[in-house]
């Protein structure tokens, strides 16, 4: 079991990483994205992981995690998640005032390589007025956060912002295929 010490630091880093992209996005950065790159999964060269996301029915309809999780495609499936297989974990809550609607939290190995039992998309109820459009956006921009993508500064999928892309774009396209070594 990880010290409450080991959960802290952990999160730190992941929160560290938001503010580092939110900065790279504030400060203009590369108009073409700027991504600030996370980590990723281990998966053969040259092809997209297999990753199972996994929630409750529940959750599931109320923000579209199925549909999401279809939708961006490259490696993602909807379902069980077993012991060995890279998993994400999505739960809903009603976190409070917190200025967040969901928030991706991950550890990584040494190799900076994602590890399933410490993955998990958090998606706050306490914003439920947002329309399903935006639940479903925000559901597959934490979903490219999953696969490895930062905040960009485009008007893509990975933009850091208050409005909505539910697209994934050549550019965040291209930004897969770097991280996992596909032609």
């Amino acid at each position: 079991m990880a010290s409450a010490r080991a959960i802290l630091q952990r999160w730190t880093a992941v929160l560290a990483l938001t503010f580092v992209a939110a900065a790279v996005s504030l400060a203009g950065g590369n108009t073409a994205g700027a991504s600030v790159e996370q980590g990723s999964w281990s998966a053969p060269a040259h092809h997209y992981p297999t990753v199972y996301v996994t929630t409750t029915a529940s959750t599931s309809t109320k923000w579209h995690v199925a549909t999401a999780a279809k939708d961006f495609g490259r490696g993602y499936h909807f379902g069980q998640c077993v012991s060995g297989m890279h998993c994400i974990h999505v739960v809903e809550g009603n976190y409070g005032a917190t200025g967040w609607v969901a928030m991706t939290f991950f550890t990584t190995d040494s190799a900076a390589h994602f590890i399933s039992k410490g993955f998990v998309i958090k998606l706050n109820d306490y914003y439920s007025g947002y329309s399903a459009a935006d639940k479903y956006a925000t559901v597959k921009h934490e979903l490219g956060h999953g696969m490895g993508l930062g905040h960009d500064t485009g008007k893509d999928l990975m933009s850091n912002g208050d409005v909505y892309y539910s697209n994934v774009s050549t550019y965040e396209i291209g930004e897969l295929h770097r991280i996992y070594g596909i032609q």
